[in-house]
């Protein structure tokens, strides 16, 4: 079975100019995620961890990080608490 390479499909499809159009258009969706993320290992958190203290389940926190799930407001605060950290818009 052959494998196929996320980023080299990605390039292939960004020649696109529709495509390339809609997948800039997710860019602060994209660095809102790694912010995210990045903050959760910077806490040294498992998302169980972090679910916990948000009161939800893990999966429901591996659907915010996936981006997946079109979250609240008030979800991205609990989990930015949840991780120690505050919101900041620079």
């Amino acid at each position: 079975m052959a494998t196929i390479k996320f980023r080299e499909v990605l390039n292939e499809e960004l020649k696109n100019p529709e495509f390339k159009k809609a997948y800039e258009a997710l860019d602060d969706e994209f660095e809102t995620i790694k912010m995210l993320v990045k903050a959760r290992n910077e806490a040294k958190l498992t998302q169980a961890q972090v679910a916990e203290k948000m009161g939800v389940k893990q999966s429901a926190v591996a659907r915010i990080e996936s981006g997946v799930l079109d979250i609240k407001y008030s979800t991205l605060l609990s989990y930015i608490k949840a991780v120690g950290k505050k919101l900041v818009l620079a």
